[in-house]
């Protein structure tokens, strides 16, 4: 009788078991928008890794496509969360967002910041890159195109500040202006660099013809910008050899940070406040300068 009476509950339990799903994979929409290639694939591989190791499937949407109803339809059923650029200009996708909202967790981030302290943070950043790159000592000069814009301003202040410390021993040799006399400037680089001075330049915003025209001098000089926005002209620089590396956003920290905040809402339901970018910087070329 008790062999029974445990073949029976065998059987039972057996049944239940196989009558019992497996849970589901979570299922998430990250909508994103990115000037260029290179950052848009960083953003999409550190979102897709983590979402990978969380058992979570990931759709990626770039939020410049045209999608038709039916695409929206398909990529938007069955889903249990969305991250979304807040700066999501495609009505479909918009609308679609607004849609689901009602009742799936969502999470907005943020690929524009302007903050004056984000500036300020980017150019800290950048200075302790050139720390670690070359050292406690050393010689910098800034590049702007004009000293009347407060993020300007702010970044330059961060990395000046980063780099003359009581750590730190660097020392400024000028800060030239190129707006208002692009030739003046240009004759200024040259006197400074007249004996061969090895100096990091950081070049506080962008100007695409007149860093250009500082291709033919560069010499062993080391050329930093700042963008915090990774627009295409200072990544086609970076990649052409123009410039070494760029102080920007950290999109594969904000990929990562998207997928696991969207994991903490599921448990709540809850939409989830904005994913805000951290400072870094993003290098593509060999090393160009060496201090003694």
């Amino acid at each position: 009788m008790p062999k029974y009476f445990i073949l029976i509950c065998t059987t039972l339990l057996l049944f239940s078991l196989r009558c019992q799903e497996p849970e589901r994979k979570k299922n998430i929409v990250i909508i994103y928008r990115f000037d260029h290639p290179a950052i848009a694939a960083d953003f999409v591989n550190a979102a897709a890794r983590t979402a990978d190791s969380l058992g979570i499937r990931a759709v990626f949407v770039d939020g410049a496509s045209s999608l038709t109803a039916t695409t929206l339809d398909t990529i938007f059923s069955h889903i249990d969360g969305i991250a979304a650029s807040a700066d999501l200009r495609n009505k479909r996708l918009a609308a679609a967002v607004a849609k689901k909202a009602k009742r799936t967790p969502v999470i907005r981030f943020d690929e524009q910041i302007d903050s004056l302290r984000n500036f300020y943070s980017a150019g800290r950043r950048a200075g302790r890159f050139i720390v670690e790159k070359f050292g406690a000592s050393g010689r910098f000069g800034i590049l702007t195109s004009s000293l009347d814009n407060a993020n300007t301003n702010e970044s330059i202040r961060g990395f000046r500040e980063e780099l003359i410390t009581h750590r730190n021993k660097w020392r400024q040799v000028n800060i030239l202006t190129f707006s208002d006399d692009p030739e003046r400037a240009l004759q200024q680089f040259r006197r400074l660099n007249r004996f061969g001075a090895r100096t990091v330049w950081f070049m506080a915003d962008g100007n695409r013809s007149f860093f250009n025209t500082l291709r033919d001098h560069k010499k062993n000089n080391y050329f930093i910008a700042l963008d915090l926005h990774a627009n295409k002209n200072s990544i086609t620089l970076l990649q052409e050899g123009v410039l070494d590396a760029i102080a920007t956003e950290d999109v594969k920290e904000l990929g990562k940070s998207c997928v696991i905040e969207l994991a903490k809402s599921f448990a709540t339901q809850e939409k989830v406040g904005g994913c805000k970018f951290k400072g870094a910087i993003l290098t593509r070329t060999t090393d160009s300068i060496r201090f003694q």
